[in-house]
């Protein structure tokens, strides 16, 4: 396992504290991080600045909600993205591994107050590294996310705030809801929900302002209703995408657990791209 020196940041505005290198029983090395949400709560998270002084593109992996989840569902990606030169930061989750809040995974899976806002606040942490001069191209932002946070993932590319998205296991409603917490996506809305063009979305299919473009969609065959679901989320992408179906029902993080293929694909897609 590669190792990596303790990271010290000292950040212009006070959004995140760095308090020493990530935990040593994950492969998702780094430097800790602790940021304070809105509702005060500690999110924690590891990030690796890239090594080189050309700016790079930034992936911000997002791991399965769910009991014993945590960042560490990245142990397996972490090193071949490190060694690509990009800019690596893996949340924990609200409620999972070594951040604090609500552990109510269902609600939070359609709250658009809940993860597009600590989305939001890690992107806020990442741009002021940048303004720092940590070197991180902030226009090109790719988010890989699993199961929930495929939806998340999703609904963060379709409002801009990234340029790629790879999304294991995504659900229609989950990126519908979501996407609310987002804002519009066409000015510089904050995690509010208070959109009025994104609330007035009502319907079974993917919310119509949603911009859905240079996304890969990975789903399992008999993982319903993800498998349907992914469908139509396919169907609602423009331009640049791509869905890649597997046999068996595996859901998230089970799905790379059971398969490299889904592992290349979700290093490769955004490598490309970006």
């Amino acid at each position: 396992m590669k190792s990596s020196p303790p990271l010290f940041v000292a950040l212009s505005v006070a959004i995140a504290l760095v308090v020493g290198s990530a935990c040593s029983e994950s492969k998702v090395w780094g430097s800790l991080l602790v940021l304070s949400a809105e509702d005060g709560s500690d999110l924690a998270a590891t990030y690796l600045r890239p090594p080189g002084p050309e700016r790079a593109p930034v992936f911000i992996l997002l791991h399965q909600p769910g009991t014993a989840r945590s960042r560490s569902d990245f142990d397996s990606l972490w090193n071949s993205l490190s060694e690509q030169g990009v800019g690596l930061l893996a949340p924990d989750l609200r409620g999972h591994g070594e951040s604090e809040g609500s552990t109510d995974y269902g609600a939070l899976s359609l709250d658009p107050a809940g993860y597009p806002g600590d989305l939001d606040h890690w992107l806020s942490f990442l741009a002021n590294r940048s303004d720092d001069g940590d070197p991180l191209d902030m226009s090109r932002i790719a988010i890989i996310g699993l199961s929930t946070s495929a939806s998340l993932a999703a609904a963060a590319l379709g409002r801009g705030r990234a340029q790629c998205a790879v999304a294991v296991s995504a659900k229609v409603s989950e990126v519908n809801a979501l996407a609310a917490g987002f804002g519009s996506g066409d000015d510089d809305d904050s995690a509010d929900g208070d959109d009025d063009d994104s609330a007035a979305f009502e319907g079974e299919g993917v919310d119509p302002s949603l911009e859905l473009a240079t996304i890969r969609w990975l789903y399992s065959r008999e993982d319903e209703p993800v498998a349907s679901d992914n469908a139509v989320l396919s169907a609602a992408t423009v331009g640049d995408s791509d869905l890649l179906e597997f046999a068996g029902d595996a859901h998230g993080v089970e799905l790379l657990w059971e398969s490299d293929e889904a592992n290349e694909a979700v290093i490769a897609w955004c490598l490309s791209r970006l």
